[in-house]
């Protein structure tokens, strides 16, 4: 997945809603549990199945939920070439 767009990160009580527009038309739609990652076609999959899919494999199963949990989420992995932040 490869995105560097606008969108809106809200929070609940036990999952992340993620959501990313381009020209106002959401090109990326997340629900991010600890345990599962949503997408909005309402395909879930395991969170180790998913960093697997589309992130790294070595990642731990809740790496997505607990980076956008931060305050300054921030992340890049230069050997991977994955770069995730957000103001």
């Amino acid at each position: 997945m490869k995105y560097h767009d606008n969108g809106f990160i809200n929070y609940y009580d036990d999952y992340i809603h993620l959501q990313l527009l381009n020209l106002g038309t959401t090109v990326l739609d997340l629900e991010i549990y600890k345990n599962k990652i949503c997408k909005s076609s309402l395909e879930c999959l395991d969170s180790k199945e998913f960093n697997k899919k589309y992130i790294n494999k070595n990642y731990k199963e809740s790496f997505l939920y607990d980076l956008f949990l931060q305050k300054n989420i921030y992340f890049k992995d230069t050997k991977n070439k994955i770069l995730i932040k957000a103001k």
